[in-house]
């Protein structure tokens, strides 16, 4: 079964990577055609039906003809032709200067008409893991758990078991949060932005806070990905941060990983981006259970303590350097009005989520003379952020 397996695969393989290269023509030719509906299931009723009437240029049915709305028919020197119909919204985003439009959110995420502009500069050195220090073996008690302590935060999603709908920009109605007087010391969350993730925030002591995340949609569990706001901090305090559902039981916080955080203040006057920051890091196993699960399954605990540096700036924390879709459409959008760069990138539609965003795919190669030269091109297939809290990946692809 394992050979069987790896030579379906390697045969898949070998196929994309023929059709790849045939692509690159600005007109698909037939053959491509053909094997682009096989996928979908045409022709397979051609088996046992001799006498049905066939197009001889491609071998479509005029039955095939009927179920498909993606075919379009041209005359070449006399003969009909056809060709797949150009994906809905293709290159929609990266026409003239980038203006991407806003993302899709699905209907149960609430989002405010806000997005950072944060400096996005990759750090000018390499970031060395930090050293653990002795405060570090202490594991902290969840008081949050214990039902002490105040909700300052909550951002909780409809409950749905599947996608069902979308929309685009802010939403009709927010949960409000709860008020702060112009007194107090307590941080001002906030994460109903585009990558955001936040769903609670709990103050159990002067500077102590407990932190819920979102778990990924549709889903009840894959907690990992963590991007939020704070305001109303204090300079020279030290707070103390701790999200208490995660489920991975092993992490690079134990090896000395930090998490990242980007000052305004300190982008503002000294044109400093995202940084690793963190001290006492802890990543322990916690005495809470996860619910729903049939075996004895613990939830897992990151915590962290950090001091700001000054009053009343507006920060930001995250489990990686964020990259959004919103920064994919700019990046995209720069390469496109680049003329040496767009001379050899071609930029297509590959499908559309669920929400309806377009998933962009990009061929790179130098211009060929004649369709003989694709076919002597090898093609590479790389593919980046397969789960959403892989900014790595987005990161490493972009260069």
């Amino acid at each position: 079964a394992t050979r069987h397996t790896k030579n379906h695969m390697e045969g898949h393989l070998k196929l994309l990577s023929k059709e790849l290269n045939v692509s690159l023509n600005q007109e698909a030719p037939e053959d491509h055609i053909k094997r682009a509906l096989q996928a979908h299931g045409f022709f397979k009723h051609l088996d046992d039906k001799p006498n049905v009437r066939v197009d001889k240029t491609i071998g479509i049915t005029e039955e095939d003809k009927r179920r498909t709305t993606q075919l379009v028919s041209h005359l070449r020197e006399g003969k009909e032709v056809h060709t797949l119909r150009e994906p809905w919204g293709l290159n929609h985003h990266c026409r003239g200067p980038p203006q991407p439009p806003g993302p899709q959110w699905p209907v149960e995420l609430e989002s405010l008409p806000i997005r950072p502009k944060l400096i996005r500069n990759p750090p000018p050195h390499i970031e060395p893991f930090s050293t653990p220090d002795n405060c570090s073996t202490v594991t902290p008690r969840l008081l949050s758990v214990e039902g002490e302590g105040e909700v300052v935060y909550l951002n909780q999603p409809l409950h749905a078991k599947c996608f069902t709908n979308a929309r685009s920009g802010q939403s009709l109605k927010l949960t409000p949060q709860p008020p702060i007087g112009p007194d107090s010391t307590t941080l001002v969350f906030e994460s109903r932005f585009e990558s955001g993730n936040l769903e609670k925030a709990v103050k159990v002591g002067p500077w102590d806070y407990e932190l819920v995340l979102r778990g990924d949609l549709y889903t009840q569990k894959h907690t990992q990905w963590y991007f939020f706001r704070v305001q109303n901090t204090r300079a020279g305090q030290t707070y103390h941060f701790t999200i208490i559902n995660l489920y991975k039981d092993s992490s690079l916080y134990s090896k000395g990983m930090q998490p990242v955080f980007y000052s305004e203040a300190d982008a503002k006057s000294q044109k400093i981006g995202w940084r690793r920051t963190g001290h006492a890091i802890q990543y322990f196993k916690s005495s809470t259970r996860r619910p729903n699960v049939k075996r004895e399954t613990f939830f897992y605990c990151l915590t962290w303590s950090h001091t700001f540096q000054h009053h009343q700036d507006t920060c930001y924390f995250a489990h990686c350097y964020p990259y959004t879709y919103s920064d994919l459409l700019d990046d995209l959008g720069s390469i496109q009005v680049d003329p040496v760069r767009a001379s050899c990138c071609k930029q297509r539609t590959l499908c559309h989520t669920l929400a309806g965003n377009p998933v962009p795919i990009l061929t790179i190669t130098s211009p060929a003379q004649s369709h003989d030269d694709h076919k002597c091109k090898r093609a590479v297939v790389v593919s980046a952020r397969v789960h959403p809290g892989e900014t790595n990946s987005s990161w490493m692809m972009k260069g």
